[in-house]
Formats: structure tokens, sequence, C-alpha cells
């Protein structure tokens, strides 16, 4: 490593500094003079000016600290890569926005500076994951998004369901983990490389191709990827619903990116060894969500069929590679369409958990179909909300996630994969199903005879829902910002 720190090393640290500083800050005033909110403002200024940092990225691609002489960065940001950093960011704030109140004020306030540290750490690690561009860096940016949600989803203790979801996910993860550094020892060991760029050679040997297998299972199980989807549905409906919507939204997208970094072109998965695993995940998502009673489990699953289309995307940079054509880690198409996936996708899962989380408190915290059924028609901005996600969320036209699908299979049409893109067409049409009995039941059906209490209005919680919702829309007119 350099012996002094270039531009561009400051500007990928800035807002990883930031949030170590501002959860270090938090402990610090616990310690001292415990003050519930301003460790909420600090929490939330601190989200902020980590989005502030990583702005100038959006302009720029860089990279910074180098190793091995100089010759190989550990972290590189491009355009695309600071765009999904801020969805990371935006997706902490929304889920402290959402658990401000619930929470926060949970068994009396006592686990408020514990869900406000975590918070600041969770997209650390996200953004280290987002930006790794070596073995060490990864590892440490899974482990950094890992451990702080293990805990955030176990965080109501007298709730079971919350502890098991945080139990589940602990050990499962620590397998994935296994994995993950397991396969990197394996590709270190065969090819003396730890950069992404290890994946990429021509040749590789068993030993490296069996590292890199080990290596994929870890990141298969982050981006929830059927066969290592099974722990999503347990863990989405038993966390609480704020760090569900952390979960759906940033760690998807910093395990979906990091995969399609980290994914071997050519010789380990060809083109429609991809396209294979994502009808299978597609199929898989699809028929699970169908007769799901709870609308969280229900979102669990669908986010499985989205990440079934999101590997369209890698079998379309895979064809690019194998024929020499525009593909690669950086590839224009391929990763423009995966981000806008993922930023479409993002914003609408935040719109959704947080409508939802919304619409919990008006129905005893329950989220299955006889709880929430007529909802939406008496709290109707919660409902406009949802309405809006999941639309966007089945790919209706005028919304982002039409754009998406649609910028997903273009690609895949133009590397002359047009029969995967018709099989991912159709699969698709299979959500319909579902998110349209969510909102029948939502605003069709007449509500139950239990009504529980009302709770006070939450209005900052429902102004920042809003900026999602309305993104979701925008975006499905005028994309042209999101193809970075």
């Amino acid at each position: 490593m350099p012996s002094a720190l270039t531009a561009a090393d400051w500007m990928l640290a800035a807002p990883l500094l930031w949030l170590t500083g501002a959860g270090v800050l938090i402990l610090l005033i616990d310690a001292l003079r415990p003050a519930r909110l301003a460790e909420a403002v600090v929490a939330l200024l601190g989200l902020t000016g980590a989005g502030w940092f990583v702005l100038p990225l959006l302009r720029e691609s860089v990279s910074g600290f180098a190793a091995g002489g100089g010759a190989v960065p550990m972290l590189v940001s491009t355009p695309g890569l600071a765009a999904l950093a801020l969805l990371c960011l935006g997706s902490a704030f929304v889920a402290g926005a959402l658990g401000l109140r619930r929470l926060v004020e949970y068994e009396g306030g006592r686990h408020g500076t514990a869900f406000w540290t975590l918070l600041l750490f969770c997209p650390a690690g996200m953004l280290l994951t987002l930006w790794s561009n070596h073995m060490a860096t990864l590892f440490l940016g899974i482990e950094t998004l890992s451990l702080p949600l293990y805990v955030l989803a176990a965080l109501q203790r007298n709730d079971e369901h919350s502890v098991e979801a945080g139990l589940k996910y602990f050990l499962l993860g620590a397998f994935a983990s296994g994995f993950l550094g397991f396969g990197m020892a394996l590709v270190y060991a065969a090819t003396g490389r730890m950069d992404a760029a290890a994946g990429q050679e021509a040749a590789l040997g068993p030993m490296a191709a069996v590292g890199l297998g080990m290596l994929l299972i870890g990141l298969l199980f982050k981006a929830a990827i059927a066969p290592f989807h099974l722990w999503a549905a347990d863990v989405y409906q038993g966390a609480p619903t704020p760090v569900t919507a952390l979960m759906a939204a940033g760690t998807k997208a910093a395990a979906v990116a990091a995969l399609f970094r980290w994914s071997p072109g050519i010789e380990l998965l060809p083109p429609t060894a991809w396209a294979m695993l994502g009808t299978l995940t597609l199929v898989v998502g699809n028929l699970s969500a169908l007769n799901q009673a709870n609308l969280k489990r229900m979102l669990a699953l669908s986010g499985v069929a989205h990440a079934g289309i999101l590997l369209y995307a890698l079998a379309a940079n895979a064809a690019g590679l194998r024929t020499g054509g525009s593909g690669g880690e950086y590839a224009d198409g391929p990763f423009q369409s995966l981000s806008f996936y993922l930023l479409a996708y993002g914003f609408a899962s935040l719109a959704a958990f947080g409508a939802l989380e919304l619409l919990e408190r008006h129905s005893g915290g329950r989220s299955d179909d006889d709880a929430l059924r007529g909802m939406a028609r008496r709290h109707p901005l919660p409902g406009a909300v949802l309405c809006v996600a999941l639309l966007s969320l089945a790919g209706f036209p005028f919304t982002a996630g039409f754009l998406a699908k649609y910028f997903v299979f273009v690609e895949l049409i133009r590397v002359g994969m047009t029969g995967w893109a018709l099989a991912g067409i159709l699969l698709t049409l299979l959500a319909f199903g579902y998110y349209l009995k969510a909102l029948v039941n939502l605003f069709m059906r007449e509500p139950g005879p239990q009504r529980p209490a009302m709770v006070p209005a939450d209005a900052f919680a429902a102004a920042v829902l809003l900026v999602p919702a309305i993104l979701s829309v925008v975006f499905g007119v005028w994309p042209a910002p999101l193809r970075l």
C-alpha cells in the first residue's frame, strides 16, 4: 500500500469513515449521557452525510487502496455502483424512519442504541461489498453487512418469530461465510491472485474451479437464489418489518452486484448455465409465492423470483464475454440493465415493506391476509403506496419495474438468447397472480370483525415512504437518470 493516501482513496474511504464514526458517536452518547432523540438524529445525519460523500462518485469511476505495489486496487467504484451505494444508504434511512417508533421504543427504548449503531454499520458493509475488488475487502464487506442484520432480525426478543428469524439467518449465514472464505483460499492457492479478475482467466484448474464454485455459493445465499433461498421467507416474516425493508433492498443490491462482478463468465458457468439457474429461481420463487397467505412471506418469495430475472443479466454478460462482444466486468449493456433493475426493485421493496409496516400498526402487528383485508381503504396513504409498489414489482407499464424487466430481456435478445428471454417473459406473468391477489385483499375485501385500537399517525415515516413510491413512477416514464 502506498505511504500516503491519494484523493481517490479518500473519496472511497469518506462514506465508510463517516458511517463508522457516527456509530461510535452514538455509543459514546449512550455511555456518557443517554439521549434517545440525539442518537436518532446522529444516525439519520450519518446516513445523509455518507450519501453526500457518495454523490461525487456518480460522475466518474474511481479506484483506490492499491495493493501489491499499486497493481491491484482493493476498492473500485463506477457510476452504476455509486447509484447502488445510494440505494443501500437510502434503504437504511427508510428503515430508521420506520423503526423510529416501533423498534426504538420497544421495551422502553432499551435497544435504541443497538438499533441505531447497527443501522449505521450495516450499510458500511454494503458499500464495502459493492466496491470490493479484492477478496479481503469482499469478505470483510459481506461479514460487516451480515453480522448487524443477524442481531437486528432478532431485536424483538419477546417475539418468538423474531428470535427464530435471527437464529436461522445466523446459522445459515455462518455456513455461507464458511463456503465464501474456503473458496477464496482455494482460488488464491490455485491462481496466486485475490482480485476480481481471478475468476476471469481463460484456463481454470480443478482447484480454482472448486474455489470459485464455493465462493459463488456464498454469494448466491446472500442474494437468495434457488436452491439457496430457503431462509428468505422465514427470516423476512420473523424480522421486524423495518429490518426486512433494509434486507430486501440493500442486501439484495450489494449481493447481486458482487455476484455480477465476481462471477466467471467463460469457463466455470457458460451463459446457458446462468440462464438455467435464473429460470429455476424464477419458477421456484413464483410458484412458492402463489399460495402464501402472509404478505411478508409473499414479498420474500417474490424477491427470489426477481433474483432469477437478475441472473438473466449475468447470462447476457457471460454471452458477451464468450463472443468477444461488450461483455465484461462493467459491460455497458448488462451492468446497466442489472443496476437499473436493482434500483427499481429497491424502490418498490422499500415502499412495499414501509407501507406494510404502517398497516401492521393498525392490525395488531399481523401481516396475514385476514388481518390486512380491507385495510388499504381505511388507511389510504399507505394503501396507495403499497399499490404502486406491488404494481412496480409485478412489472405493470408506466412503472420502473416494467422498464427494468424490459431492459434485461432486451439484453438477452441482443446476445442471441431469445428463447430464454421468451421463457422469462412468460414466467414473469405468473407474478401478476399473487400481486393482484394481495391488492384485491387490501382494497376489495371487507375488513374483519376485529379492529385493533388505532395508533397515532407517523407523519415522518409516511413522508419518507412517498419518496420511493414516487420514484417508482417517475423512473417508469423517465429512465434516463438511472441508466448510468
